[in-house]
């Protein structure tokens, strides 16, 4: 919604979706939709889009992914239309899982549970990305290292139209299908 009301903030965490209302999302309700507290997927390609832009800031979450599915959450995304783009986290049943898509992989295999809930902790700051996933450290991105554009540091390509260190350190977060969310959770960081 344009006018989207203030989310409720506990203990300096707003509340983006606690399984009761969608209000602090920009969302087609023909792809998706509230199950068993559950933001879930309906199968039309647009992703779940974040009302507010963030800049530094921490997002934790649960997912559960079906067999085989990919999902994952854009950071930074500059527009929530289907033409937008954001720094894609890839999540789900595959061993991408945690890796910041087509630009660094996961730093060690990572245990998911299919069609049963995961947890993920997201951390923007400055330059740096970093990506738990149930409790595990999997990721550590240090943008400046991304130079040039569509290239990654070790030379091989990536879908990135400027060098990740020029990218904006604010924009919208985005969640894609087919996965299901929940106590999605978000902290502005200083």
């Amino acid at each position: 919604p344009e006018n989207a009301p203030a989310p409720k903030v506990v203990d300096g965490w707003e509340i983006l979706f606690d399984g009761t209302d969608t209000a602090q999302w920009k969302l087609d309700p023909q792809a998706w939709v509230i199950r068993d507290d559950a933001l879930c997927f309906l199968g039309r390609p647009e992703p779940a889009v974040t009302t507010a832009t963030y800049g530094d800031c921490s997002v934790e979450f649960e997912f559960k992914p079906p067999k085989n599915g990919i999902g994952g959450v854009e950071l930074r995304r500059d527009s929530p239309g289907r033409g937008g783009t954001g720094l894609l986290v890839a999540l789900g049943d595959t061993p991408t899982c945690g890796a910041l898509l087509d630009c660094i992989k996961p730093s060690a295999p990572v245990s998911v549970k299919v069609n049963e809930w995961n947890q993920c902790k997201i951390v923007c700051r400055g330059p740096v990305i970093t990506v738990e996933i149930n409790g595990q450290p999997v990721l550590r991105a240090d943008l400046d290292q991304w130079t040039t554009k569509e290239q990654n540091p070790d030379g091989t390509k990536n879908r990135y139209r400027i060098p990740l260190r020029d990218w904006p350190r604010t924009g919208l977060v985005a969640f894609r299908a087919p996965l299901q969310y929940r106590n999605i959770r978000i902290e502005r960081l200083p």
